[in-house]
């Protein structure tokens, strides 16, 4: 993509970032909207960090940032987020272990331009909300959650993963139900599921550090492939 970049609105400089106003972003003979440009997308090689609004007006986050007359866009690798749900990781009772591992081994296989860990209660109203930011504003590539897959009163993730699906990938939830039940029978009772909103690729992983790892092995082959797909990749499927 090529934007126009008009200084309309003045950069600010806040905690070492600079905030640059989306409104100077112009394609054609309108202003961009925010949710056009993704996190993890490099505007004439600065990475897009983040978005928000202040005083009702958006802003793009950049660690730094000059401007010119035209401004290109390009993705050079995606944009992960991950996030663990427990109580007691929330409260700092326990510590997370099964997040920073997703963080580590996604990178060993699909290229990851931006990367960002959440710890978050067994609460519905936070992971909706969480998930909305995630999917509709910050235009995030792939969504990782652990934990709120079982049957325990709090575990809430797939219900709320259901609200923003328009497409699931029973296959991913197959595969790592069968990768999992070669290793122990519970886990005919996790209720993980996978699939798009928009084209964001959400997956639910159980909580424990060595389901995670079991089930993202299952499903790490066709992740690339996957990803491709939803991003437009014409190439025929083999």
């Amino acid at each position: 993509m090529e934007f126009i970049y008009k200084s309309n609105y003045p950069v600010i400089t806040l905690e070492q970032k600079k905030l640059v106003p989306v409104k100077n972003f112009w394609s054609e003979q309108r202003p961009v909207l925010p949710q056009e440009v993704g996190v993890g997308s490099v505007c004439n090689h600065y990475l897009l960090e983040d978005k928000l609004y202040l005083e009702d007006r958006a802003y793009f986050v950049f660690a730094d940032f000059e401007a010119g007359t035209k401004i290109q866009v390009v993705k050079t690798g995606y944009s992960l987020a991950v996030i663990t749900l427990s109580d007691k990781g929330y409260l700092g009772e326990r510590k997370d272990t099964s997040g920073p591992q997703i963080q580590e081994v996604l990178p060993k296989v699909v290229k990851i331009a931006w990367s960002q860990r959440y710890v978050i209660a067994d609460d519905p109203l936070c992971l909706r909300h969480l998930l909305a930011r995630l999917i509709y504003f910050l235009g995030v590539d792939l969504i990782i959650t652990t934990g709120g897959t079982g049957v325990y009163e709090r575990d809430i993730t797939p219900e709320i993963t259901l609200q923003f699906l328009e497409k699931r990938l029973p296959g991913f939830e197959q595969a790592m139900l069968i990768k999992s039940l070669a290793k122990t029978p519970h886990a005919v009772i996790s209720r993980a599921v996978c699939g798009l909103a928009q084209k964001t690729l959400l997956i639910n992983l159980p909580g424990s550090l060595k389901a995670v790892c079991e089930n993202l092995e299952a499903i790490l082959p066709a992740l690339n492939h996957c990803l491709a797909k939803i991003h437009g990749d014409p190439t025929d499927c083999a």
